[in-house]
């Protein structure tokens, strides 16, 4: 895969460029390690000793008793999807540029999907926009929630009734919780409670499965 010497400008030049599957690779190689440097790590044992396969868009960890192939939509939110990312890049952009947003049935036409997986696409997509990036997060990651604001018993009770309509509070106080990725990003995210129903499914969605879990 060679590296990209000049990036498009324009739509058409975006269209005629990426013209195969192996520019897209290397597109989405320099996004998904900007912050390592451009250095690429194998997202199970965490080695930097990886090269492209010539004969297919994946990579190749080479280090004895690891091996793994694996692709540039591993720990993203293309991930176990069998759409190519031919497909993914172009909904990507459709999603973003849209001002007054799009729907799942343009969406279809445009990337030559049915509306079913136009709309999983875009209920993906729009998560990953919400939560600021498309990769999950890998390594040792810590989890945590705490309340947020005053308590309910010192209020007056005109301000304590709006104050317990209008926010999700446990104990009076509205739930944030956090996910902190070691030496790296920061999400937060109001959630309705602390109960693991509600915590667990954001851990998935935000997480790689290969990461270490822990607290703050």
């Amino acid at each position: 895969m060679t590296k990209q010497t000049k990036e498009p400008q324009t739509l058409v030049e975006a269209i005629l460029y990426y013209t195969n599957e192996l520019r897209y690779v290397e597109f989405l190689a320099e996004l998904k390690w900007k912050d390592t440097g451009g250095i690429r790590c194998c997202p199970r044992c965490g080695s930097t000793n990886i090269i492209g396969m010539r004969t297919r868009p994946t990579f190749l960890c080479k280090v004895k008793g690891c091996k793994k192939q694996f692709s540039i939509k591993v720990g993203t939110i293309m991930e176990k999807s069998p759409l190519p990312i031919t497909k993914w890049v172009p909904a990507i952009w459709m999603i973003v540029n849209h001002k007054n947003g799009i729907s799942s049935h343009e969406l279809g036409r445009s990337i030559g999907v049915c509306q079913k997986t136009s709309w999983f696409m875009l209920h993906r997509i729009r998560e990953a926009v919400s939560n600021g990036s498309l990769s999950k997060m890998t390594g040792t990651v810590e989890v945590d929630e705490t309340g947020v604001g005053g308590l309910g018993k010192n209020m007056h009770k005109s301000r304590k009734e709006k104050f317990m309509k209008n926010r999700r509070i446990t104990g009076h106080q509205t739930t944030v919780m956090g996910i902190l990725e070691r030496n790296g990003e920061v999400r937060a995210k109001v959630v309705s409670d602390r109960e693991k129903d509600t915590l667990v499914p954001e851990i998935i969605k935000n997480v790689h499965p290969d990461a270490i879990l822990g607290n703050y």
